[in-house]
């Protein structure tokens, strides 16, 4: 199955008519949409909210966090009788919030769903159970987060008695709580959960043998983002990602000329369009990944790719994904901070154990560094504590470095004479 052009040409006669950007672009048809950067929506945040919302100002302050006091619960801000609006990490190298009216939640909800059933025809909400993306007024479990591993165990056991079919959770924490469980003495739960869903960052080969064996269950590695929601699934662990086609559009765009590749065999970066979003558009959305198309006897998946040797970190003698590591250095420090808007950042790599952050001027940066320090230098990301320092640019330097080919990761180090990255991920 595949997204079918009149759909695509529908949303760009919208976009045309209602999105101010694109209609400054003359948008007629789904082949003139250019590709979006973050940075460009969030620069320009008004221009791309639908004309068909009234309050677009007071949504952009909300936005741009510019309004004092604004209550946030897991990641979502109530900003009207039927806006909810969304706020990514930033671990991309740029915050943003983004909008949704509660519709578009229930159709892309239900998108999901659907994909879902076809892993699992017995999978249902009832059977279903979620560790993270709580709804806004539902409190979180604080059993998940304890310390206590009794206290952990029976947010599990208490998911069992309740005949849980699926569960919902970040890799890095079910493999946390794993790890608890075994030095407690605690038997696996061999044939308890019949499917995790791991969702929130990166799913890597270790992760998925330790849940695989501890479970004796599938996985369902979900691909997604906050902007655009689930975009594909990796049912299998061969990093082939299978696209969610009720609710997203997914192409590979050449680098350089930004053309589509339709062919496999050639590396590309993913741009993704939401194909519900109407009071924000997602529509060719260039998320950072970098993929290529794969052929298979089901037909068109795509596979993700590392990212080039610039932007692998040596950590613990091995090379890693840097901006990986980084990401999750930063989704830690987020969390205990909370959301701020910023315009740049950069994490470099001068020494095995060091990093310096760069930053744009910002009234809370040095104060978010604070945090970011605290959670590089715990033990959960390398054998030793990674050492970081700060450097504020000035307005000119982060203008400068804006206009060119901004990474949230690089090293300074010869990376030659390291290992490749190996099944255990950092």
């Amino acid at each position: 199955m595949s997204t079918p052009p009149a759909r695509l040409d529908g949303l760009a006669h919208y976009l045309g008519s209602r999105v101010p950007y694109y209609r400054g672009l003359g948008v007629k048809s789904f082949g003139d949409v250019p590709p979006l950067l973050k940075a460009t929506l969030m620069a320009r945040v008004t221009d791309f909210i639908s004309d068909d919302y009234p309050e677009k100002r007071s949504l952009e302050d909300i936005m741009l966090d510019r309004v004092p006091g604004t209550v946030v619960s897991h990641n979502q801000i109530q900003a009207g009788p039927s806006v909810l609006v969304e706020q990514t990490t930033g671990t991309s190298g740029t915050p943003g919030r983004f909008p949704k009216t509660n519709a578009e939640r229930t159709r892309m909800s239900l998108g999901i769903w659907k994909h879902r059933r076809r892993i699992d025809p017995e999978v249902s909400p009832a059977n279903f159970v979620s560790a993270l993306h709580r709804s806004f007024t539902a409190p979180p479990d604080p059993r998940i987060f304890s310390q206590n591993p009794a206290e952990v165990r029976s947010y599990y056991e208490d998911a069992v008695i309740g005949k849980a079919r699926w569960l919902h959770v970040s890799p890095r924490l079910l493999c946390q709580h794993i790890q608890m469980f075994n030095g407690a003495g605690y038997p696996p739960l061999v044939g308890a959960i019949h499917c995790c869903e791991t969702t929130g960052e990166k799913l890597t080969p270790g992760q998925r043998k330790t849940i695989c064996d501890y479970f004796g269950c599938q996985v369902a590695d979900q691909y997604g983002c906050i902007e655009t929601w689930a975009i594909a699934y990796d049912t299998t662990g061969d990093a082939i990602l299978r696209e969610l086609h009720e609710n997203v559009f997914v192409e590979i765009l050449r680098h350089g000329s930004l053309e589509p590749i339709t062919e496999p065999g050639e590396v590309g970066t993913i741009a993704v369009t939401s194909l519900e979003l109407r009071l924000m558009p997602i529509v060719r959305y260039l998320n950072g990944d970098r993929a290529e198309w794969v052929e298979d006897a089901t037909g068109r998946a795509f596979r993700l790719q590392e990212e080039r040797q610039s932007g692998m970190m040596v950590l613990d003698g091995q090379l890693v994904p840097g901006a990986a590591v980084v990401r999750k250095i930063m989704k830690v420090a987020v969390t205990a901070f909370g959301y701020f808007h910023f315009d740049f950042i950069q994490f470099v790599q001068t020494g095995e154990y060091r990093m310096t952050l760069r930053m744009g001027p910002s009234q809370k940066g040095r104060t978010f560094f604070e945090f970011l320090k605290m959670a590089a230098g715990s033990s959960e990301f390398s054998r030793k504590p990674i050492e970081l320092s700060f450097e504020e640019l000035s307005h000119a330097k982060m203008e400068t470095e804006l206009r060119g080919k901004m990474t949230l990761f690089v090293t300074r180090l010869d990376v030659s004479k390291y290992a490749a990255p190996g099944a255990k991920g950092p």
